[in-house]
């Protein structure tokens, strides 16, 4: 928000400091990716969300009904896939973060095994997505290796 002093200058003209100059201006991001970026950042809060009550879940630990065994199996049952669902969670927020970077360092977009760029309709429907589906098909019959 520009001020105008008495004199007619304004607080930018004038060498005030405003939040944008103080703080920065956040990272640079490619205008092509700024949507991916945001979308990204609001799956990555969601997910630390949901991490962590699914920790909770996973870590209490329920009392156990001997008059009802089939009770107690019921509960393990429960913390059994909280963690499982945990771990995976774990592993797409590291490919969220991945990605993330990608969109800071300018690869977002680029297969990391091809080099080729990863279509729109993929990246849309998957916006972590490292590799085409034709290299990812790839990497998961064992043909190839990922780039390091």
């Amino acid at each position: 928000m520009k001020t105008e002093s008495k004199s007619g200058a304004s607080d930018r003209q004038r060498g005030a400091a405003d939040t944008e100059s103080i703080v920065g201006a956040g990272p640079k991001i490619n205008s092509r990716w700024k949507s991916h970026y945001r979308n990204l950042i609001k799956i990555r809060a969601r997910l630390l969300s949901d991490s962590q009550d699914l920790l909770g879940d996973s870590l209490t630990v329920r009392p156990m009904n001997h008059l009802h065994p089939a009770d107690d199996s019921i509960g393990e049952s429960g913390r059994e896939l909280a963690a499982q669902t945990l771990s995976s969670e774990q592993d797409e927020l590291l490919e969220i973060e991945q990605a993330l970077h990608r969109i800071l360092d300018g690869t977002y977009g680029i297969c990391q095994l091809t080099g080729k760029p990863i279509p729109a309709d993929r990246l849309a429907a998957l916006p972590w997505a490292a590799y085409t589906a034709e290299a990812q098909a790839e990497l998961e019959k064992g043909r190839r290796r990922p780039a390091r």
